[in-house]
């Protein structure tokens, strides 16, 4: 929050910080694609500690602004809803999430945490690539 408050007038549109949290995400999956790649079954915890930075700042730039997005184009009555529904959106992620443990056992590490980190990649370019729609859509609301 302090980081859009210093930027003031060059606060990103809300749906830009969806994908770049999107992005950050995934970079977080494609980093663990190096320590895997030299095939020691230790790797430095310090590639871990990177992995969370970088997911923790994905999530700080979608959740917070989720949130607060969800309040303002939300209808007065159905402020309520929408925040249930926001809320059940993650849960939803988290369960998808869950099964996708059964595919971390069936394939390479590598690939799992690449295809993972290109998904979301990948969405967050997408993200970016419709960005005047959403914006428009929005009407206003950043």
């Amino acid at each position: 929050a302090t980081l859009w408050m210093k930027l003031g007038k060059h606060n990103p549109p809300t749906v830009y910080k969806f994908a770049f949290g999107a992005i950050i995400a995934g970079l977080s999956y494609l980093v663990m694609i190096i320590p895997l790649a030299t095939g020691n079954e230790l790797i430095n915890p310090l590639w871990l500690v990177l992995s969370f930075l970088l997911i923790t700042i994905g999530e700080l730039c979608i959740s917070p602004v989720g949130l607060s997005t969800t309040t303002k184009l939300a209808p007065i009555t159905f402020t309520a809803r929408m925040m249930s529904l926001w809320m059940l959106s993650n849960a939803t992620a988290q369960g998808l999430n869950a099964q996708l443990v059964v595919v971390y056992t069936r394939m390479n590490q590598s690939d799992y945490f690449m295809y993972s980190g290109l998904v979301a990649v990948v969405i967050g370019v997408l993200l970016l690539l419709i960005s005047p729609k959403v914006k428009r859509a929005m009407k206003g609301v950043y």
